[in-house]
Formats: structure tokens, C-alpha cells, sequence
């Protein structure tokens, strides 16, 4: 039988669901707007990592679960004051570790980006490990870099397409649901990650 959380997209009133409660947003807007497809297939790809084993490494069991945590979350609580919210008193270890897990597929599924390893299975190059201060926060102190090239005056030209810079540059791209491996050179810097779910950044910006 199917967990609940993994069939909890399958029909549009649900995505609109998530959408709202997550971003404030609605998936009734124009694709142009917000791509609930293209998130669709991170969220059931997600899932799926976290629910192996049939889902005994994870607490959450339905999508109300995960958003519970993601409304902690929005509300820039810490990640001790995120478990005091989620984990009931008198959890066994073994039992947290469940916990924590859940709140890191919520976290994932919230933000796009790899927060914190799977359980029992791999993880991939670069899961980032939230352990104290908020997500927001957290994220943040990630991607505080000081631009090292002006914006202003910048404009590409039409040829600077995703095809042309495989072609010209020999860069073969790999199109990437962890936001966190945007633009990331690998295999001898032959590959670059491209982070494609630009609908998704317009919904998020303000949250």
C-alpha cells in the first residue's frame, strides 16, 4: 500500500494545497507563474528517499506531518525550538532520530535544497547540514557571498542559451532540484549544474 505522503500530490486540490500553505501561492496561476509540475517531481523524488524501508526511518506519515514543520519552520524558529515543536516529551533516541528526519525532508521539500543526509541510504555530494540557527538563517549565511562581477550594464546577448553554451563553451549541463549545486563545475569541469525551477525562486522570494 502507498504512503499517504507519497500519494498526497496526486490530484491538483492537493498541490494547490502545499503551494499555499508552503509559499502562499496557488498552482492556478499560469505555468509562466508558478511551475507545480516541475516541483512535482522533486516532491515525489524526495519523498521517495526519505520513505524507503517502507517509511520507518521517518516520523511524518501525511502531508498535514510535513506541514506542520514547514509552519514552524516559516516562522524562523530555530532548529532546537523546530524539534521542542515536533518531538513529543519522553521520545526514545531511536525515536528522534525518526523526528530529525523529518524535519529535514520538510526542509528539502520547503527550500529545494539538500538539507541534512538521507536515512540509510545516499545522499549525494552535498547534502548541507542545518544543526542551530533557523533555516532562514542558515540558508542565508550559504549564499552570502559578495558578487565578485558588477550586474549593472550586463546584458546577454540571445545566442547565451543552455544548447550554445554546450556547443561553444563545451559545457554539458545537468539540470539540478538541489538549489544549493547552482552553476556547480564537476568531472574535471566539463559539467556544470544548472538549477531550473525559476517559477519555484519568483514563489519563494518573500517567504
Amino acid at each position: 500500500m502507498q504512503s499517504p505522503l507519497k500519494s498526497a500530490l496526486a490530484n491538483p486540490t492537493a498541490q494547490n494545497q502545499l503551494a499555499q500553505e508552503f509559499w502562499s501561492v496557488s498552482t492556478s496561476q499560469p505555468a509562466t507563474e508558478f511551475d507545480s509540475q516541475g516541483y512535482l517531481q522533486h516532491y515525489s523524488s524526495t519523498v521517495q528517499d526519505f520513505l524507503h524501508d517502507d517509511g520507518i526511518h521517518t516520523s511524518a506519515k501525511t502531508l498535514e506531518d510535513v506541514v506542520n514543520i514547514v509552519t514552524l519552520i516559516k516562522s524562523k524558529a530555530t532548529r532546537d525550538d523546530v524539534r521542542t515543536g515536533v518531538i513529543p516529551s519522553g521520545t526514545t533516541s531511536k525515536e528522534e532520530a525518526k523526528f530529525e528526519n523529518s524535519i529535514n525532508l520538510a526542509a528539502r521539500l520547503f527550500c529545494m535544497i539538500d538539507i541534512g543526509s538521507i536515512p540509510a541510504g545516499f545522499s549525494g555530494p552535498s547534502p548541507l547540514e542545518w544543526k542551530t540557527d533557523s533555516l532562514h538563517t542558515f540558508i542565508a549565511g550559504k549564499f552570502s557571498s559578495t558578487p565578485e562581477l558588477s550586474k549593472e550594464k550586463v546584458k546577454l546577448e540571445r545566442i547565451f542559451i543552455g544548447q550554445n553554451l554546450e556547443r561553444i563553451a563545451g559545457l554539458k549541463i545537468i539540470w539540478t532540484n538541489n538549489l544549493v549545486n547552482h552553476l556547480r563545475l564537476s568531472m574535471d569541469d566539463t559539467h556544470v549544474s544548472i538549477f531550473h525551477h525559476a517559477s519555484f525562486l519568483e514563489a519563494v522570494k518573500n517567504t
